[in-house]
């Protein structure tokens, strides 16, 4: 026998928050940030893109590095980091000096022309929310 189930919204049993996600993950913090002076894939210079999940605020914390903090903190740093970025010979990668709820994100350049701080970087966070 099929089913069909259609649905506006779904909400916890008291229908106040989410549902939970039982044996599957979703990830929890998603976004990107220009650090180009000009606009880049409709982002303006310095922003956020406007598709991005659980992101508060994003800085321009550094030479090649860029934070993002956090609206709901992670439940720990084990969490699992993925990184993209615009240009092409770059990388972004975790710093170490993040925390539960601010992801620093660096990018690197492989071919070592002046791209780091004229890109998207691009992250996505998978794990448990605190």
């Amino acid at each position: 026998m099929t089913s069909v189930l259609n649905v506006d919204t779904i909400a916890d049993k008291a229908g106040t928050g989410p549902v939970a996600l039982t044996k599957q993950a979703a990830a929890k913090v998603f976004g990107g940030f220009n650090k180009d002076n000009s606009t880049k894939l409709g982002v303006a210079s310095d922003t956020i893109t406007n598709q991005s999940l659980n992101v508060s605020t994003a800085l321009d914390s550094d030479v090649a590095k860029h934070t993002f903090n956090l609206t709901n903190a992670m439940s720990n740093t084990q969490y699992t980091y993925l990184g993209g970025a615009t240009e092409s010979n770059n990388t972004t990668c975790l710093e170490e000096d993040s925390t539960a709820s601010a992801i620093i994100s660096q990018t690197r350049d492989a071919d070592s022309n002046a791209t780091n701080d004229s890109m998207i970087g691009y992250c996505a966070v998978f794990g448990d929310l605190a």
